[in-house]
């Protein structure tokens, strides 16, 4: 009888820690336990929502004869608001499924379940040496994507050790997929509890309410965050536009630019293998649906983009971009793509920064007349 509860015990044991993580996923435990100011969360979880109004909006934009476009981006994306894209782009809604430092897996995982469900009329792509570094998996393999995509997009076998822009391959490879599922598996690993954080959710921030300035409890912030979300997936269709005109100091953008260039190219910079490859894939999806695509190269702060210049980022992955996009067109001669990249364009004016990678709100409305010459024309 005493072997038998030996031999029962770790079993029990394993159950009683699984069981127990679960209570990391209760709203009432993360409200606590997860930094108020890692809002980041609240961007990837809530797409599902996004869709959702999508797939209930899609029947009253049919009766009005409205095209459905996508945005898909990073929080440089985030900003575009379909009222602005409207003034080029006539009687299109568009949903913004960007969100902070989300790359191309990311960007493949949505537009194949929407396009599934819902034909596209077109897609804002964005792409960069940002979004395709090691960095911009992190959200992603935390807080998104789901197991029947995990599975269908990985290579279980050991990748071959060559050029990332030459690679082949299905997706993720088996150490990503290990880091997904422990993540999905298990709630304390999603969502670590940091202990610092529960003090720090207890103090005060400050929160605009219909433009009076009030201060709140950092969990409530996030509870106000969260709120303010779910209400741009309805009004603004998932965009967060933001009309304030912001310039960061001069000082403050070139020492940022390089704290930028250090963590996402460090000395040498290699990109992961896997956003190279859902890229591929994402550009070979709208081209097999035929979906015409505005490939957005973000303007960024001269600092940031002479450093990229600097280490031929810029024309190599310019290269990259268009040989793909001629690959492609072999097989889809039809597949219309336009590359925007305003950097060096004359009829940009509006140039402030907030840091080195987000440029000022209130340039949104400009930045969009550059979007005038593409295939809508």
């Amino acid at each position: 009888m005493k072997n038998k509860f030996i031999f029962v015990l770790p079993l029990l044991l394993a159950l009683f820690l699984f069981s127990f993580d679960k209570i990391f996923s209760l709203e009432i435990v993360k409200k606590y336990t997860i930094p108020w100011k890692k809002i980041e969360i609240l961007f990837y979880e809530s797409k599902d929502d996004l869709f959702d109004v999508l797939k209930s909006n899609y029947p009253k934009h049919q009766s009005k004869g409205e095209k459905v476009a996508l945005v898909l981006g990073s929080s440089r994306s985030g900003e575009f608001s379909y009222k602005d894209i409207q003034r080029v782009f006539k009687d299109t809604a568009t949903y913004n499924f960007s969100a902070p430092l989300a790359g191309p897996i990311f960007h493949y995982y949505w537009l194949e379940r929407i396009s599934n469900e819902i034909p596209i009329d077109f897609v804002i792509l964005e792409a960069d040496p940002i979004i395709f570094s090691k960095n911009s998996l992190k959200y992603t393999f935390s807080y998104s994507l789901d197991y029947k995509f995990v599975l269908q997009n990985s290579n279980f076998l050991p990748r071959k050790d060559i050029n990332p822009l030459k690679a082949e391959g299905k997706g993720m490879s088996w150490d990503e997929v290990e880091t997904w599922f422990n993540k999905h598996l298990f709630y304390v690993y999603k969502y670590p509890p940091d202990p610092n954080s529960i003090k720090d959710n207890s103090k005060e921030a400050m929160w605009i309410d219909g433009g009076n300035l009030t201060m709140v409890k950092g969990y409530d912030y996030k509870e106000n965050f969260h709120k303010t979300v779910l209400e741009a997936n309805r009004i603004e269709y998932g965009a967060i536009p933001n009309q304030i005109f912001h310039q960061g100091d001069d000082k403050f953008i070139e020492k940022d630019a390089k704290n930028i260039a250090k963590m996402f190219f460090g000395t040498k910079y290699s990109p992961a293998t896997t956003q190279i490859l859902f890229f591929k894939k994402t550009l070979r999806l709208l081209a097999n649906k035929n979906i015409p695509t505005i490939i957005y190269w973000p303007i960024v702060a001269q600092p940031l983009r002479n450093d990229m210049e600097n280490r031929g980022l810029v024309e190599e992955y310019m290269t990259f971009i268009n040989h793909e996009i001629e690959l492609i067109r072999k097989d889809y001669p039809q597949y219309k793509t336009y590359i925007v990249d305003p950097q060096n364009s004359k009829k940009l004016k509006c140039r402030a920064f907030v840091d080195s990678v987000h440029l000022s709100g209130a340039c949104y409305p400009e930045l969009f007349s550059l979007f005038r010459d593409s295939f809508s024309n």
